[in-house]
Order: C-alpha cells, then sequence, then structure tokens
C-alpha cells in the first residue's frame, strides 16, 4: 500500500477518481480499481470484489401479486413503511445486483438468480407462474419465502410439496413479545429461541428479533422427515412453551381453548425431492423460510437484529458465508424493546424510583 496525499498529488488523486478524503482505493490490475470512503469491513470486502472483477450475483425478488416492493419517491426520497427499500439498500451494500420480477412479464425466472425472495405475497399465482417457480425450485434454485398466516394457496403448496406449510392462525407468546403484545413474538438467543444446525450458521450471531403477526410452520412429523433422506428440515427460530396459537387478532391473553406449545417461525429446508418422493428426484434447492414478512419492512427492518437475520439469509443462499454477520449497525436507533415481565417492571417501579 502507499499513501498519496491528494493535494499535493492532484493528478494521481484524479487518476483514481478521488473527490473527497480519506478515501481508501483498491485496485487490481491497470483500470480496476474501486474506492471506499466508508471505512468498514462489509465496504472492504465490497471494494475488494468490485476492484478483482469478481461478478455481481444477480437477485431477484417477485413482484405482482402485493408482496412488499420499492416505495421510495424519487423526489422526495422518502420510503413507506410497508416497502422493502431497505432491505433492498443492504443487499446492494453485500454487491449484489437486485431486480424485481414480474412473471406475467418475464415468464420464467432468469437462470442468473442467485437467490428469489417472496416477501408477504396477498394474491396468488396463476398455473403458468405456479409452474415457473416450480422449475426454478426443482433447478436447484434457492429461495427466502416469507409467507404471513394464511397465504395464497399456491405459495403453500410449493411448501406443502415438502411437507410443511403456514397456519391461518397467529402465534402468541405471553414471555417473549414486544412491550406486552402477545402477538408480537420475539426470538431471543438468550431465551434459546434461536436453533443452530450443521447445515448453516445464519442466526449464529443474531441476538434478538422480533416478527410482528407471525404464523406457524407446520410440518410432517419428523419421524416421517427422518425416512426421507432427500429432504432435511431445520427449524432456526421458535417461540417460547408458553406460546399458544389463535385466530382472534386482537387476543392478547391465553383464553384455556388454543393449542399450546413451542411454534416455528423461521426454517430452513434442503431437498432433492419432494416429500412424495422415495428418493432424490431433483436438483439440490435450498429455502429459508419467515412465517411473517413484516419484520423484513422498512418499518421494522432496522429493529433490533431483524437486518442481520435477513442478509445472513441472503447471504447464506448466495454461498457468501464470508459476509454473514459482519455488517455493523448503518442507523442508529434509540429504541427499548421489551419483554411483558420488564415492561411491568418499568411500569410499576416507576411508581416509587423517578423513571
Amino acid at each position: 500500500y502507499r499513501t498519496i496525499d491528494p493535494e499535493l498529488n492532484r493528478s494521481e488523486a484524479l487518476k483514481f477518481g478521488v473527490t473527497e478524503y480519506p478515501t481508501i482505493v483498491f485496485e487490481a490490475g491497470d483500470n480496476n480499481i474501486q474506492g471506499v470512503t466508508n471505512f468498514t469491513e462489509q465496504e472492504f470486502i465490497t471494494g475488494i470484489l468490485v476492484a478483482t472483477g469478481i461478478q455481481q450475483k444477480t437477485i431477484y425478488f417477485l413482484t405482482g401479486h402485493g408482496e412488499a416492493s420499492i416505495t421510495r419517491d424519487p423526489m422526495l426520497l422518502s420510503v413507506e413503511d410497508s416497502g422493502l427499500d431497505y432491505a433492498i439498500e443492504g443487499m446492494q451494500r453485500d454487491n449484489y445486483f437486485i431486480i424485481p420480477l414480474n412473471l406475467k412479464q418475464y415468464g420464467k425466472i432468469p437462470k442468473n438468480a442467485a437467490v428469489l425472495i417472496i416477501a408477504g405475497p396477498q394474491k396468488d399465482m396463476d398455473e403458468e407462474e405456479y409452474a415457473a417457480v416450480l422449475q426454478y425450485i426443482e433447478s436447484g434454485g434457492k429461495v427466502i419465502m416469507m409467507l404471513d398466516p394464511s397465504p395464497p394457496s399456491r405459495f403453500n403448496e410449493i411448501l406443502g410439496l415438502y411437507g410443511l406449510g403456514i397456519t391461518t392462525q397467529r402465534v402468541a407468546d405471553a414471555v417473549s413479545n414486544v412491550a406486552g403484545n402477545a402477538q408480537n413474538p420475539m426470538l431471543q438467543k438468550a431465551n434459546g429461541q434461536f436453533l443452530t444446525s450443521e447445515s448453516n450458521n445464519i442466526a449464529d450471531k443474531v441476538s434478538v428479533t422480533f416478527f410482528p403477526d407471525a404464523g406457524h410452520i407446520l410440518s410432517a412429523p419428523q419421524e416421517e422427515l427422518d425416512l426421507r433422506t432427500h429432504i432435511v428440515y431445520s427449524p432456526m427460530g421458535i417461540s417460547t412453551p408458553a406460546s399458544w396459537l389463535t385466530n382472534d387478532t386482537s387476543e392478547t391473553s391465553y383464553s384455556g381453548n388454543e393449542i399450546i406449545g413451542q411454534f416455528v417461525i423461521a426454517s430452513v429446508l434442503e431437498a432433492t425431492g419432494t416429500y412424495e418422493d422415495i428418493r432424490a428426484s431433483h436438483d439440490l434447492m435450498k429455502m429459508v423460510i419467515f412465517s411473517d414478512s413484516d419484520f423484513v419492512k422498512n418499518k421494522y427492518f432496522y429493529s433490533n437484529d431483524n437486518a442481520d437475520l435477513f442478509l445472513n439469509s441472503v447471504n447464506w443462499l448466495a454461498e457468501d458465508y464470508e459476509l454473514i454477520s459482519i455488517r455493523p449497525k448503518l442507523i442508529p436507533y434509540r429504541e427499548l424493546v421489551v419483554n411483558s415481565s420488564e415492561r411491568d417492571f418499568i411500569k410499576w417501579s416507576s411508581w416509587i424510583i423517578p423513571p
């Protein structure tokens, strides 16, 4: 490395396109250069990848069914809470090329798709779209499937091919939730709610995430899945044992009639065949499944470790394992997220001790 004073060596600075300083420039060969002004490990890796000419991987996010998408106003630069803008910007910082994909227009998922993102569809696919998604999956596709409770039937059918599905009921957690709202379950590493597996390290360094309005990821009995060696299903995030499923969106306490248990909110699927197959029948596909799409939308993306969990999932599917969990917090939030017990402590202690 060498140090250049851009005032004393103006021509040299212009050669590398440096117009502000301090700047670190990565150079590979005669013409491959990339400047970095934000001195973080994340930006350094991106700079090295660009300078060395490593091709950007392309990630597509599905549109046309009411999915979360781009909402940024080009004039005001504002975004809507329901948009996917911050998630897209996060993937771009990881050196991915992001493209919206409307299957009505393209008819199929391009072969260069490193990952396909499906974020909270509200309307169903038609037969041709369903066939295109299925063809991509069976040819070894990588998918992030974020489906809200009671998703459109054909999206749920894709999971059903592998013995999975999203419930119509919502998960309520009496112990680990946001500000006493049981239907905003919170996953905390300290509670043992993140499960590790040999095949992925997505959530290894994730401490706290929450999922507003999450469902439960159903799966076939584990003994049945164990008989199908071509399917590896790994729950990744679960609620606490003090959880239940409810159809009432306004219900925040257990009434005594609901199903109690630990419910899966995030999971990983790897398969070379469907649940009905006796043995492998297609290329290895990988899928990260969430029973909620709100956690990745603009309103909640930078809350706690929501961004890390999503971007780590993208990195894992795209096989960029070195990028997992190294990103800094780009927006400093000053929020306090508490569970119901902590909320009650703050509430009642403030009667005696000034806040």
